[in-house]
């Protein structure tokens, strides 16, 4: 699973804890992309950004030849960013001349909504896309959370990784841990509501 950007950065590092200690440590990974509402992409952009995604494990030649699908998961309003992705990889896909039907089939998009609801009327990001009909229905899936922790996810909590928008996708500095203040409070441990210590240490 491959979380797109760093909206869900958090939910990222909360599960790359949990495999830790399993045989697939990195089963997940965050993906350096960030593109929404912009202009077309110059040549020397593409380039970069495809040589950014080789460098994840995500190119034609990787992906026509894996054995298990690939998941690419974000945080979704409209599902722009998704949509600029999978157009990127359509293209890229072409120029390699690899099998797109092979391909097809080994992509996941998971899309982290806001939770509302159910009823036949409800407006769903996927059903707007038309990408989404090139791929099996099991390629598109949601889960979907409340409002609440929707927005602080994605409007609210502090980063500790860097925007992955198109001027930085050629600088290296945005691999490495920052050290700001706010990344630095985002890091430091919290203790829960209603935790307390009494004076012999035990906790209550």
């Amino acid at each position: 699973m491959h979380f797109v950007g760093r909206s869900a950065d958090s939910v990222f590092d909360l599960l790359s804890g949990a495999l830790s200690a399993t045989s697939r440590p990195d089963r997940v990974r965050l993906l350096p992309f960030s593109y929404r509402f912009e202009e077309p992409l110059r040549p020397h952009e593409i380039r970069q950004l495809r040589v950014n995604l080789a460098a994840a494990g995500v190119s034609p030649h990787a992906l026509a030849r894996r054995r298990r699908p690939i998941v690419f998961a974000d945080l979704v309003h409209r599902g722009y960013t998704f949509t600029h992705l999978y157009a990127l990889l359509r293209d890229w896909i072409d120029d390699e001349h690899e099998a797109w039907d092979v391909i097809r089939l080994k992509l996941r998009f998971l899309g982290v909504t806001e939770r509302q609801k159910t009823s036949p009327k409800t407006w769903r990001w996927w059903q707007d896309c038309a990408w989404t009909a090139e791929l099996p229905r099991s390629g598109v899936t949601n889960v979907s959370v409340d409002r609440f922790v929707w927005f602080y996810l994605g409007d609210h909590q502090q980063k500790l990784t860097a925007s992955f928008r198109r001027t930085r996708w050629a600088d290296e500095t945005v691999a490495r841990p920052r050290h700001d203040k706010k990344t630095l409070d985002a890091l430091a441990p919290r203790r829960p509501a209603g935790f307390t210590r009494d004076p012999v240490g035990s906790v209550s």
